[in-house]
């Protein structure tokens, strides 16, 4: 752009004539031309409201300076195979260096403030672990939470005491409705087979403890009957059958663990007198049983004086025709076995 006569100009874009910069069609050749657009400008910093900013440059002796320490540092995180390991003392103090080695930066140029400062920052810094060990409980609170776990175990016995004895408690019972003749029976000594077994009827008609008092000692005294017949002297195989027919009626009204006993041990008592003597040898030595549970694998069964027959009969004397034994479980009872008669009989 140029200026003539206070006027501003330009040039035709065509023709390349010196024509005005507001003009819109050129007056030397007639191509019409556009507005000018503005030039383009180049603004400072100072333009914009800033400052300029200088640089820092470092001198030669900070530059010397950071070489050395990143030279040093890069010896201590790799050192050299011939390089021996830093000796240290008792009290785990380093050792002296050898002679002619650097000490403490000996050599190096003094640095001002700001270089120190720059030379911190390219030093790589070991920071201490910030890490705490968490404290645990004290002694007190050790003592707090051991009471407070006895209290609780405490506080839960005695919640557990209470509800089984409020669930296990028995409950009142009124009085008896209907009528126990076993009662009556027991004060007039009747028999005690019918006082059983009235005892427990009336025990399943009417679940009350005054019924299961006078079965317990209805009980007494069906077990002194039957042991009266099973030890009686003299005995005679009657009194067997009597205690055989008595557990047999008592036990179809009343199965209770003391019946169930006793009905076991006449059981065994019947069979163990379900012997018979077979034969007498003719020396009158030995003498031959049959038993009505096999022993030792066979039915009959020889001994001689002395000898036991069916685990409890020991012999005392053999004869022609009969054989005299004791019942070493019955109070040494003595019975008398004849090739006549099949009867057991006691003298």
């Amino acid at each position: 752009m140029g200026q003539t006569g206070g006027e501003k100009t330009r040039l035709c874009p065509s023709c390349r004539m010196e024509i005005s910069v507001l003009a819109t069609k050129c007056r030397f050749c007639g191509e019409s031309v556009g507005r000018p657009r503005d030039e383009s400008r180049s603004l400072s910093i100072n333009d914009l409201g800033g400052e300029t900013v200088r640089h820092y440059a470092p001198s030669s002796s900070v530059m010397e300076a950071m070489e050395a320490f990143r030279s040093e540092h890069d010896f201590k995180s790799n050192p050299p195979e011939d390089a021996g390991p830093e000796r240290k003392s008792l009290f785990g103090i380093a050792g002296k260096k050898k002679a002619g080695a650097a000490q403490n930066g000996e050599g190096l140029p003094q640095l001002d403030e700001r270089s120190q400062a720059l030379a911190s920052l390219a030093m790589p810094t070991n920071k201490p672990s910030t890490f705490k060990k968490p404290k645990g409980p004290s002694t007190s609170q050790r003592a707090i939470q051991i009471v407070g776990i006895v209290v609780g175990v405490i506080i839960l016995l005695l919640v557990a005491k209470f509800a089984y004895g409020y669930f296990t408690a028995p409950t009142e019972e009124g009085p008896r409705q209907g009528r126990n003749p076993a009662e009556a029976m027991l004060a007039r000594n009747d028999d005690p087979t019918k006082i059983v077994i009235e005892a427990a009827q009336a025990l399943r008609t009417e679940k009350h403890s005054k019924n299961v008092e006078i079965l317990n000692e209805a009980h007494k005294r069906f077990i002194e009957k039957i042991n009266g017949l099973l030890n009686a002297s003299p005995w005679t195989q009657q009194n067997l059958k009597d205690a055989v027919r008595s557990v047999n009626d008592v036990f179809k009204v009343d199965s209770s663990p003391e019946i169930k006993k006793l009905v076991e041990e006449v059981t065994a008592e019947t069979y163990a007198y379900n012997m018979s003597l077979l034969e007498v040898g003719s020396d009158s030595k030995e003498a031959t049983f049959g038993l009505s549970q096999s022993e030792a694998g066979g039915s009959r069964v020889k001994a001689e004086v002395g000898g036991i027959v069916n685990g409890r009969f020991k012999i005392i004397s053999i004869k022609s025709e009969k054989v005299q034994v004791e019942d070493t479980q019955r109070k040494n009872r003595k019975l008398t076995f004849s090739l006549n008669d099949a009867r057991v009989t006691s003298p």
